[in-house]
């Protein structure tokens, strides 16, 4: 069936979104419209989206009159409106019914789309889209959109076979782009080949235990720390170091087998696998299949099972698939774990494993993989339930923004409750932290009492140590004062009903004067006392309970 013109299918309907009034504005648009043009390679009526955004970015830059990104946009949108079909548009319409600038935008969409070019413009249209060609020759996707417009528009020419031509080279290169883009995505920590460099020959014994001595003696600071955190740091920095130290094939190998040893003290089998894979890739005569179950032996862990059979079978699917749970739940390492599920035999995990791999960023996609995440984790009875919610409280908490009615209302809901039931994420806004999940923090505790006037405590602070200082939310305190305007109920927050903020909990080290709770550093005893109008008659009641956290236990 013929495409029947956007402006009559939509002269009973109102536009999008709009029309930009700041350069940020129209920018944003215009990355948001690329987005849905992408998209729309499997979901085809986003390109009717991609359209309208491109649109309604062309307003702002037609009253700026920057013909450059006047002509870039217009060649956008013919190439969304050629993509475009009836079913599409119609689904679109249908469901925008009631959206006040659809019939706008699209009837600005057609308007470019029609707009009859003389021949004599051909050249000057060619020679644009060439020059976008050579400032940005790495945009395949934009270079072949741009040559599109000119073969499309003036049809029969020369210039019109050429920049057909053109356009499809263009294209080509993209798919494969784009392909081998997706492929290095789902390689997985058996599937990917390792390159580093020309082969070297392998250091003597002797010179190999030199240079273990040097690296620990250069790194000792870092050796010494033993906390978890910090020996992965360790295992990163000697990683790092050794690509780096291509000069220095003994120390190389050191930096290298350094990094194997801690990563299996630590049963860290991604990290083994990682560093053997360099030594074999830098080294003569390392058989890395062989080297590699060598030190996985070492690994006191379930999952090495899995891991040996990837080795010698790295597409097995229940083998991808327990793989794929450790490290992308029990590890966290979902750079590691994700590419597995994606491979392995649960259908679920390996659908969800390919939607994040392909991180969308449209919030109704968005909101999509969090309701999956949500559902697998409401029916999940093992350890990787919280794993599992917190994939979704990830992806609620970028979908929840940009979306409305009642599927903002659900969001809403489910990540409060998520919040809730959640262990705190490293980045946590501890200054909205709700009595549920102030009570889960393991820190000490100490109980301020109104009716002191400072609560001292044995909490010894260290000297270039951080720690962070947390009251309870909800918890209370009163202050009943002979002035009746000075009687007040607060939190550690303080009330500032009287013009000064009284009630507000102070935190001080040994004999220095106090501050707001927070991150605070200091050399002594902690203590805390509440900020009460002091020397006039008055009575407090009430206590509220506060925990410490050393910065590295948060």
């Amino acid at each position: 069936m013929r495409l029947v013109s956007l402006l009559l299918l939509t002269m009973c309907l109102p536009l999008c979104a709009a029309d930009p009034t700041t350069e940020a504005e129209a920018e944003a648009l215009i990355s948001q419209a690329k987005a849905a043009m992408r998209e729309s390679d499997t979901e085809p009526k986003r390109i009717v989206d991609a359209a309208i955004d491109f649109g309604a970015a062309l307003a702002y830059y037609d009253k700026t009159h920057d013909q450059d990104k006047v002509c870039d946009l217009q060649a956008n949108i013919f190439w969304c409106k050629k993509r475009m079909n009836l079913d599409s548009l119609t689904e679109y319409v249908a469901q925008k019914h009631q959206d006040a600038s659809v019939q706008t935008a699209l009837a600005k969409v057609d308007q470019v789309a029609a707009t009859a070019v003389p021949a004599s413009e051909a050249q000057a249209y060619f020679d644009r889209a060439q020059a976008f060609a050579d400032k940005h020759p790495d945009d395949q996707m934009e270079i072949a959109i741009h040559f599109f417009e000119v073969a499309e528009r003036f049809q029969g020419s020369e210039i019109s076979l050429k920049s057909q031509r053109l356009s499809l080279d263009a294209q080509q290169r993209y798919a494969q782009n784009l392909g081998d883009a997706n492929t290095r995505k789902r390689e997985t920590l058996f599937s990917k080949s390792v390159t580093n460099g020309t082969k070297q020959d392998p250091p003597s014994p002797e010179a190999l235990k030199t240079a273990v001595a040097t690296v620990r003696d250069l790194l000792k600071d870092d050796y010494a720390k033993t906390k978890p955190k910090q020996r992965q740091a360790l295992i990163a920095k000697l990683l790092s170091q050794g690509q780096e130290t291509a000069d220095n094939p003994q120390l190389r190998f050191a930096l290298f087998s350094e990094a194997r040893d801690v990563a299996i003290a630590q049963h860290d089998p991604e990290h083994v696998i990682t560093a053997v894979d360099l030594l074999a890739a830098s080294f003569i005569g390392i058989d890395a299949l062989a080297a590699k179950k060598a030190a996985l032996a070492h690994v006191n862990l379930n999952v090495v099972q899995y891991l040996d059979k990837l080795l010698d079978s790295p597409d097995d699917g229940d083998a991808n698939t327990n793989a794929g749970k450790y490290f992308t739940f029990e590890a966290g390492d979902l750079k590691t774990g994700l590419p597995l599920l994606s491979r392995g035999s649960d259908k679920g995990l390996a659908k969800l494993a390919d939607m994040e791999l392909a991180n969308p960023t449209v919030p109704a996609q968005q909101g999509e993989i969090a309701d999956l995440w949500y559902d697998a984790g409401k029916k999940n009875n093992t350890t990787s339930r919280l794993s599992l919610l917190a994939r979704a409280a990830y992806w609620y908490e970028l979908a929840e923004p940009a979306t409305k009615g009642i599927n903002h209302a659900v969001m809403e809901k489910r990540l409060e409750e998520l919040h809730n039931l959640l262990p705190l994420p490293a980045n946590f806004d501890y200054d909205h932290i709700t009595a549920v999940q102030w009570e889960k923090l393991r820190a000490p505790m100490f109980e301020i009492q109104a009716t002191r006037l400072r609560t001292e405590t044995s909490f010894r602070l260290v000297a270039g140590v951080t720690y962070r200082v947390v009251p309870h939310p909800t918890e209370t305190w009163s202050n009943a004062s002979a002035i009746r305007r000075m009687e007040f109920t607060c939190t550690a927050a303080g009330d500032d009903s009287t013009g000064r903020r009284w009630g507000d909990l102070q935190v001080g080290v040994g004999s220095t004067p106090g501050k707001k709770p927070g991150l605070i550093t200091g050399d002594g005893d902690l203590c805390f006392y509440a900020n009460f109008p002091r020397g006039r008659p008055y009575s407090a009641s009430g206590s509220i309970r506060v925990k410490v956290i050393t910065l590295d236990e948060e």
